[in-house]
């Protein structure tokens, strides 16, 4: 078992060696490598920025009382398990398209899942389930993710293009994993 960064360092290294064995300059050969390490530095600079603002977005969606508000008709209309998990994973979804961030929209909003499946006599796992995926899935639908950033930039193209091109695929996804998930639990 190893970890991404201890991989990421051999796989580098490697990466050095065999460029080395090839040109034979190790000063050229250090200057190429450390390239990977550059380019990460300054895409990664704009996503962590990124992922701090869809934190603080969320939160503030929190403060307002919107979320807790929603949540609340979600529980009290009789939607049951499955009625309610949808509901709420649509929320995480429309959080998720809007901030950019899934890790952002599901951990400032996963605390409500035991106060809900308390609620609906449930354990829950299906209601965490539809959250965690929907934000998982539905941030390659937002134009300021930072993996659509990312993409974008790496293609020379709109993060808008990218977005025409995972929104099918998303979507499908999205709901298959809904009837999955209902089905299932």
């Amino acid at each position: 078992t190893m970890n991404v960064a201890t991989a990421m360092f051999l796989s580098w290294f490697v990466c050095f060696l065999v460029d080395l064995l090839v040109r034979r300059e190790a000063k050229k050969s250090f200057d190429l490598s450390f390239s990977m390490f550059k380019g990460m530095g300054s895409i990664l600079t704009s996503t962590v920025g990124l992922i701090f603002v869809a934190a603080f977005f969320a939160k503030g969606l929190q403060q307002t009382g919107l979320i807790t508000y929603l949540i609340d008709v979600a529980k009290n209309c009789g939607l049951g398990v499955t009625g309610t998990g949808v509901v709420l994973s649509a929320i995480i979804g429309v959080v998720t398209v809007l901030t950019g961030s899934g890790v952002a929209a599901f951990t400032s909003l996963a605390h409500v899942i035991p106060d809900v499946a308390q609620h609906l006599n449930s354990n829950g796992i299906a209601i965490m389930l539809m959250m965690h995926t929907a934000s998982e899935m539905l941030r390659a639908l937002s134009p300021v993710a930072g993996v659509i950033i990312i993409v974008a930039g790496f293609a020379k193209v709109s993060p808008f293009a990218i977005i025409k091109r995972t929104a099918i695929p998303c979507v499908v996804g999205y709901i298959t994993m809904l009837i999955i998930v209902s089905t299932i639990f």
